[in-house]
Protein backbone atom coordinates (compact mmCIF):
# COMPACT_ATOMS: atom_id res chain seq x y z
CA UNK A 1 0.00 0.00 0.00
CA UNK A 2 3.14 2.47 0.89
CA UNK A 3 4.62 1.29 -2.44
CA UNK A 4 1.90 2.41 -4.43
CA UNK A 5 1.18 5.70 -2.52
CA UNK A 6 4.89 6.58 -3.35
CA UNK A 7 4.68 5.36 -6.64
CA UNK A 8 1.92 7.45 -7.41
CA UNK A 9 3.75 10.58 -5.72
CA UNK A 10 6.58 9.95 -7.48
CA UNK A 11 4.49 10.28 -10.88
CA UNK A 12 2.76 12.65 -9.90
CA UNK A 13 6.05 14.51 -9.36
CA UNK A 14 7.17 13.37 -13.01
CA UNK A 15 4.60 14.89 -14.64
CA UNK A 16 4.81 18.35 -12.88
CA UNK A 17 8.24 18.49 -13.43
CA UNK A 18 7.00 17.95 -16.92
CA UNK A 19 4.37 20.40 -17.40
CA UNK A 20 6.83 22.92 -15.48
CA UNK A 21 9.40 22.19 -18.32
CA UNK A 22 7.03 22.58 -21.22
CA UNK A 23 5.94 25.85 -20.00
CA UNK A 24 9.28 26.63 -20.35
CA UNK A 25 9.67 25.42 -23.50
CA UNK A 26 6.83 27.92 -24.80
CA UNK A 27 8.38 31.02 -23.61
CA UNK A 28 4.57 32.52 -22.80
CA UNK A 29 5.87 35.99 -21.81
CA UNK A 30 7.80 36.26 -25.39
CA UNK A 31 4.36 34.84 -27.37
CA UNK A 32 2.48 37.31 -25.46
CA UNK A 33 3.98 40.21 -26.59
CA UNK A 34 3.86 38.71 -30.11
CA UNK A 35 0.14 37.70 -29.62
CA UNK A 36 -0.60 41.43 -28.70
CA UNK A 37 1.43 42.95 -31.36
CA UNK A 38 -1.43 41.09 -33.68
CA UNK A 39 -4.32 42.18 -31.46
CA UNK A 40 -3.36 45.80 -31.71
CA UNK A 41 -2.75 45.42 -35.38
CA UNK A 42 -6.40 43.86 -35.99
CA UNK A 43 -7.79 46.93 -33.48
CA UNK A 44 -6.48 49.29 -36.17
CA UNK A 45 -8.83 48.04 -38.45
CA UNK A 46 -11.55 50.82 -39.11
CA UNK A 47 -14.52 48.25 -39.36
CA UNK A 48 -16.05 46.80 -36.32
CA UNK A 49 -14.42 44.70 -34.63
CA UNK A 50 -15.41 41.03 -34.86
CA UNK A 51 -15.16 39.59 -31.51
CA UNK A 52 -14.87 35.75 -32.50
CA UNK A 53 -12.26 36.63 -35.10
CA UNK A 54 -10.15 38.33 -32.66
CA UNK A 55 -10.23 34.94 -30.56
CA UNK A 56 -9.35 32.88 -33.61
CA UNK A 57 -6.38 35.36 -33.68
CA UNK A 58 -5.37 35.23 -30.01
CA UNK A 59 -5.42 31.24 -30.34
CA UNK A 60 -3.62 30.84 -33.85
CA UNK A 61 -1.40 33.65 -32.62
CA UNK A 62 -0.50 31.60 -29.38
CA UNK A 63 -0.04 28.21 -31.19
CA UNK A 64 2.52 29.49 -34.13
CA UNK A 65 4.47 31.62 -31.72
CA UNK A 66 4.94 27.97 -29.30
CA UNK A 67 5.76 26.66 -32.68
CA UNK A 68 8.31 29.45 -33.58
CA UNK A 69 9.75 29.16 -29.89
CA UNK A 70 10.41 25.65 -29.85
CA UNK A 71 11.95 25.16 -33.37
CA UNK A 72 14.07 27.88 -32.23
CA UNK A 73 15.46 26.13 -29.07
CA UNK A 74 15.86 22.69 -31.01
CA UNK A 75 17.89 24.22 -33.46
CA UNK A 76 19.74 26.53 -30.45
CA UNK A 77 20.20 23.13 -27.90
CA UNK A 78 23.42 23.53 -28.10
CA UNK A 79 24.43 27.01 -28.10
CA UNK A 80 21.62 27.32 -25.20
CA UNK A 81 24.08 25.04 -23.40
CA UNK A 82 27.06 27.48 -23.60
CA UNK A 83 25.06 30.63 -22.35
CA UNK A 84 24.37 31.52 -18.53
CA UNK A 85 20.97 32.76 -19.69
CA UNK A 86 19.91 29.84 -21.64
CA UNK A 87 21.92 27.08 -20.42
CA UNK A 88 19.14 25.73 -17.92
CA UNK A 89 16.40 25.79 -20.40
CA UNK A 90 14.68 22.73 -20.58
CA UNK A 91 16.57 20.71 -23.59
CA UNK A 92 20.03 21.99 -22.67
CA UNK A 93 19.58 20.45 -19.40
CA UNK A 94 17.96 17.48 -20.55
CA UNK A 95 14.71 17.93 -19.08
CA UNK A 96 12.73 17.59 -22.39
CA UNK A 97 14.15 15.64 -25.32
CA UNK A 98 13.87 17.04 -28.85
CA UNK A 99 11.28 14.37 -29.66
CA UNK A 100 9.04 15.93 -27.39
CA UNK A 101 9.69 19.51 -27.42
CA UNK A 102 9.27 18.31 -32.15
CA UNK A 103 5.80 17.07 -30.85
CA UNK A 104 4.66 19.53 -29.45
CA UNK A 105 5.89 22.24 -31.76
CA UNK A 106 4.42 20.22 -34.94
CA UNK A 107 1.24 20.29 -33.09
CA UNK A 108 1.19 23.79 -32.09
CA UNK A 109 2.11 24.88 -35.92
CA UNK A 110 -0.40 22.67 -37.44
CA UNK A 111 -3.38 24.13 -35.18
CA UNK A 112 -1.98 27.68 -35.57
CA UNK A 113 -2.18 27.37 -39.37
CA UNK A 114 -5.37 25.63 -39.64
CA UNK A 115 -7.31 28.32 -37.41
CA UNK A 116 -5.48 31.45 -39.79
CA UNK A 117 -6.57 29.73 -43.03
CA UNK A 118 -9.51 28.34 -42.21
CA UNK A 119 -11.41 30.36 -39.47
CA UNK A 120 -9.78 33.84 -40.70
CA UNK A 121 -8.68 34.08 -44.59
CA UNK A 122 -5.95 32.46 -46.42
CA UNK A 123 -3.79 36.18 -46.88
CA UNK A 124 -3.24 35.71 -42.37
CA UNK A 125 -2.78 32.00 -42.60
CA UNK A 126 0.44 33.02 -45.36
CA UNK A 127 1.86 35.55 -43.17
CA UNK A 128 1.86 32.86 -40.47
CA UNK A 129 3.82 30.55 -42.28
CA UNK A 130 6.03 32.98 -43.64
CA UNK A 131 6.87 34.03 -40.16
CA UNK A 132 7.03 30.79 -38.97
CA UNK A 133 9.34 29.85 -42.18
CA UNK A 134 11.87 32.53 -41.84
CA UNK A 135 12.09 32.79 -37.45
CA UNK A 136 12.96 29.05 -37.47
CA UNK A 137 14.36 28.23 -40.37
CA UNK A 138 16.15 31.31 -41.84
CA UNK A 139 16.99 33.24 -38.98
CA UNK A 140 18.03 30.64 -36.32
CA UNK A 141 20.61 29.35 -38.03
CA UNK A 142 22.20 31.97 -39.53
CA UNK A 143 22.66 33.35 -35.56
CA UNK A 144 25.73 31.52 -35.89
CA UNK A 145 27.14 32.81 -39.47
CA UNK A 146 26.39 36.33 -39.71
CA UNK A 147 25.11 39.53 -37.87
CA UNK A 148 22.69 40.28 -40.92
CA UNK A 149 20.41 37.46 -39.22
CA UNK A 150 19.08 40.57 -36.65
CA UNK A 151 17.96 41.92 -40.36
CA UNK A 152 16.82 38.75 -41.53
CA UNK A 153 15.01 37.91 -38.18
CA UNK A 154 13.32 41.58 -37.70
CA UNK A 155 11.01 40.40 -40.80
CA UNK A 156 9.00 37.31 -39.34
CA UNK A 157 9.38 39.95 -36.12
CA UNK A 158 7.50 42.41 -37.72
CA UNK A 159 4.85 40.13 -39.64
CA UNK A 160 2.35 39.85 -36.37
CA UNK A 161 0.74 43.37 -36.72
CA UNK A 162 0.60 43.13 -40.52
CA UNK A 163 -1.21 39.96 -39.84
CA UNK A 164 -3.74 41.43 -37.26
CA UNK A 165 -4.96 43.51 -39.45
CA UNK A 166 -5.14 41.43 -42.15
CA UNK A 167 -6.90 39.12 -40.12
CA UNK A 168 -9.62 41.62 -39.75
CA UNK A 169 -9.53 43.49 -43.30
CA UNK A 170 -8.76 40.46 -45.53
CA UNK A 171 -6.61 43.06 -47.08
CA UNK A 172 -3.19 44.42 -47.56
CA UNK A 173 -2.64 48.36 -47.91
CA UNK A 174 -0.74 51.06 -46.99
CA UNK A 175 -1.78 50.74 -42.86
CA UNK A 176 -0.44 47.19 -42.18
CA UNK A 177 2.63 48.51 -44.30
CA UNK A 178 3.23 50.93 -41.55
CA UNK A 179 2.71 48.64 -38.82
CA UNK A 180 4.85 45.93 -40.29
CA UNK A 181 7.63 49.18 -41.37
CA UNK A 182 7.09 50.07 -37.28
CA UNK A 183 7.66 46.99 -35.29
CA UNK A 184 10.48 46.44 -37.86
CA UNK A 185 12.45 49.21 -36.76
CA UNK A 186 11.68 49.01 -33.64
CA UNK A 187 13.80 45.38 -33.61
CA UNK A 188 17.17 46.97 -34.07
CA UNK A 189 17.06 49.22 -31.34
CA UNK A 190 15.43 46.64 -28.79
CA UNK A 191 18.10 43.38 -29.80
CA UNK A 192 21.49 44.98 -30.03
CA UNK A 193 20.74 46.87 -26.87
CA UNK A 194 20.54 43.04 -25.42
CA UNK A 195 23.35 42.20 -27.69
CA UNK A 196 25.82 44.79 -26.34
CA UNK A 197 25.14 43.67 -22.69
CA UNK A 198 25.56 40.24 -23.62
CA UNK A 199 27.94 40.11 -26.24
CA UNK A 200 30.53 37.81 -23.70
CA UNK A 201 27.54 35.12 -23.53
CA UNK A 202 26.76 35.21 -27.11
CA UNK A 203 30.67 35.53 -28.55
CA UNK A 204 30.99 32.15 -26.16
CA UNK A 205 28.08 30.81 -27.86
CA UNK A 206 29.40 31.86 -31.52
CA UNK A 207 26.17 33.94 -32.10
CA UNK A 208 26.64 36.69 -34.18
CA UNK A 209 24.37 39.35 -32.69
CA UNK A 210 26.11 42.96 -33.00
CA UNK A 211 26.88 44.93 -36.38
CA UNK A 212 30.47 43.98 -37.86
CA UNK A 213 29.88 40.43 -36.67
CA UNK A 214 29.77 40.27 -32.94
CA UNK A 215 32.61 43.31 -31.55
CA UNK A 216 32.12 45.92 -29.73
CA UNK A 217 33.22 49.27 -32.00
CA UNK A 218 31.82 52.57 -31.36
CA UNK A 219 30.29 52.25 -35.19
CA UNK A 220 28.35 49.65 -33.95
CA UNK A 221 27.06 51.96 -30.76
CA UNK A 222 26.49 54.59 -33.50
CA UNK A 223 24.28 52.27 -35.64
CA UNK A 224 21.95 51.46 -32.45
CA UNK A 225 21.96 55.45 -32.45
CA UNK A 226 20.63 55.90 -35.67
CA UNK A 227 18.55 53.10 -35.75
CA UNK A 228 16.45 54.26 -32.43
CA UNK A 229 16.74 57.50 -34.20
CA UNK A 230 14.84 55.67 -37.77
CA UNK A 231 12.46 54.16 -35.47
CA UNK A 232 11.50 56.83 -33.21
CA UNK A 233 10.83 58.59 -36.51
CA UNK A 234 8.59 56.06 -38.29
CA UNK A 235 5.97 56.47 -34.85
CA UNK A 236 5.22 59.62 -36.54
CA UNK A 237 4.28 58.97 -40.20
CA UNK A 238 1.16 57.77 -39.64
CA UNK A 239 0.31 61.15 -38.31
CA UNK A 240 0.98 62.60 -41.36
CA UNK A 241 -1.17 60.14 -43.73
CA UNK A 242 -3.26 61.16 -41.18
CA UNK A 243 -3.91 57.62 -39.70
CA UNK A 244 -4.05 58.81 -36.16
CA UNK A 245 -4.11 62.59 -34.39
CA UNK A 246 -2.46 65.27 -32.44
CA UNK A 247 -2.27 63.07 -29.38
CA UNK A 248 -0.54 60.07 -30.74
CA UNK A 249 1.96 62.23 -32.35
CA UNK A 250 2.53 64.20 -29.23
CA UNK A 251 3.39 60.57 -27.34
CA UNK A 252 5.28 59.25 -29.79
CA UNK A 253 7.50 62.59 -29.72
CA UNK A 254 8.08 62.45 -26.04
CA UNK A 255 8.09 59.03 -25.78
CA UNK A 256 10.92 58.82 -29.13
CA UNK A 257 13.24 61.35 -27.85
CA UNK A 258 13.48 59.54 -24.27
CA UNK A 259 14.33 56.48 -26.30
CA UNK A 260 16.88 58.61 -28.91
CA UNK A 261 18.34 60.17 -25.42
CA UNK A 262 18.73 56.33 -23.79
CA UNK A 263 20.92 55.37 -26.98
CA UNK A 264 22.87 58.28 -26.79
CA UNK A 265 24.13 57.31 -23.22
CA UNK A 266 24.91 53.87 -24.48
CA UNK A 267 27.09 55.65 -26.95
CA UNK A 268 28.93 57.87 -24.87
CA UNK A 269 29.44 55.55 -21.79
CA UNK A 270 29.09 51.86 -23.38
CA UNK A 271 28.10 50.26 -20.22
CA UNK A 272 25.62 47.20 -19.96
CA UNK A 273 23.48 49.44 -17.66
CA UNK A 274 22.96 51.91 -20.19
CA UNK A 275 22.06 48.68 -22.55
CA UNK A 276 19.97 47.54 -20.30
CA UNK A 277 17.96 51.04 -20.31
CA UNK A 278 17.89 51.15 -23.78
CA UNK A 279 16.06 47.59 -23.94
CA UNK A 280 13.51 48.77 -21.33
CA UNK A 281 12.77 51.83 -22.87
CA UNK A 282 12.06 50.01 -26.49
CA UNK A 283 9.34 47.51 -24.70
CA UNK A 284 7.96 50.92 -23.30
CA UNK A 285 7.72 52.98 -26.34
CA UNK A 286 5.92 50.05 -27.95
CA UNK A 287 4.00 48.91 -25.66
CA UNK A 288 3.10 53.13 -25.17
CA UNK A 289 2.76 53.82 -28.91
CA UNK A 290 0.49 50.71 -29.60
CA UNK A 291 -2.11 51.63 -26.70
CA UNK A 292 -2.32 55.21 -27.90
CA UNK A 293 -2.91 55.10 -31.19
CA UNK A 294 -5.64 52.35 -30.20
CA UNK A 295 -7.06 54.93 -28.23
CA UNK A 296 -6.42 57.87 -30.45
CA UNK A 297 -8.18 55.54 -32.94
CA UNK A 298 -11.30 55.29 -31.04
Amino acid sequence: MASKSTDTIATSSLAASKLKSVVQLLKVRLTISVVLSSVFGFLMFNGAINWSALFVLIISGFATTFASNIFNQILEKDTDALMNRTKNRPLPEGRLSVFEALVIAVFCISIGLFLLFYFLNPLSGWLGALAFVLYSFVYTPLKTKTSWSVIIGAFPGAIPPMLGYVAASNTFGLLPGLLFAFQFFWQFPHFWAIAWKLDDQYQNAGLKMLPFNNTKPKASLRIILFSSIVFALSAIVPFLLGYVGNVALIVSIIVGTWLVFKAFKLLQKKGKKESLHLMLATLVYLLAVQIIFIFDKI
